[in-house]
C-alpha cells in the first residue's frame, strides 16, 4: 500500500524541527474555529464548506480513478461520540445549524460498524470525520482507506500509486503527499 496524506496545509510552510513537523503559518484546524481570525481574515461558514467540500471531492476523485463505487464504514476506532439529538442541541447555534441537514443526522444516525456507503453517504460520513462528530475508517478490502486524523488532516492509503490525479487533487486547493 502507498501511504498519503491530504491536507489543505501547504507543504512550503511546514517546518520539521527534532523529529516533529509544524505549519509555520496560524490556520484553523476544525469546525470549531468558525468565526475566529487567522492571518488577518475570519473563518466564516461559506470558507470552512469550501475546504471540507474540496477534502470531499478529493475523495471522490480518487475512488473514480481507482473505479471504486462503495466503501466499507469500520474501524477499531469506530465511534460515535454522542447521539444526534445531542448533536442537535449542541448546534443550535446558527452559525452551525447550516452545516447540519436532516441527511448528515440520518447517515450518523446509520453508520455501524461494517455498512456499505454509497457515494451520498460517503460523503456526509467524510464531512462527519472530518467535523469530528465520529471516528473510523472508510475502505475498500486490499485497495482503499481513508481516516481523518487530527488537525484536518486526512490520511488515505492505497494499493496503487495517486500521482496520476495529484495535479487534480491540487486544483481542488488540497495537497498529496
Amino acid at each position: 500500500m502507498y501511504h498519503y496524506e491530504l491536507s489543505k496545509y501547504n507543504p512550503l510552510y511546514r517546518i520539521y524541527k527534532n523529529g516533529n513537523r509544524y505549519y509555520s503559518r496560524p490556520d484553523w484546524t476544525g469546525i470549531s474555529d468558525i468565526g475566529k481570525t487567522f492571518n488577518n481574515s475570519t473563518l466564516s461558514v461559506s470558507d470552512y464548506l469550501k475546504i471540507e467540500t474540496a477534502y470531499v471531492d478529493a475523495v471522490r476523485t480518487i475512488m473514480e480513478y481507482k473505479k471504486i463505487d462503495t466503501l466499507i464504514w469500520k474501524g477499531e476506532n469506530f465511534s460515535k461520540w454522542q447521539s444526534s439529538n445531542d448533536i442537535k442541541n449542541r448546534i443550535s447555534d446558527a452559525l452551525y445549524s447550516k452545516l447540519y441537514t436532516d441527511e448528515i443526522f440520518s447517515i450518523y444516525d446509520s453508520l455501524e460498524n461494517g455498512v456499505v456507503l454509497n457515494k451520498n453517504a460517503i460523503d456526509k460520513a467524510v464531512r462527519l470525520l472530518l467535523r469530528e462528530e465520529i471516528g473510523g475508517i472508510l475502505i475498500f478490502p486490499r485497495k482503499l482507506k481513508v481516516f481523518v486524523g487530527y488537525d484536518y488532516l486526512m490520511g488515505v492509503d492505497s494499493s496503487s500509486v495517486l500521482t496520476p490525479i495529484q495535479d487534480e487533487i491540487e486544483k481542488l486547493g488540497l495537497f498529496l503527499d
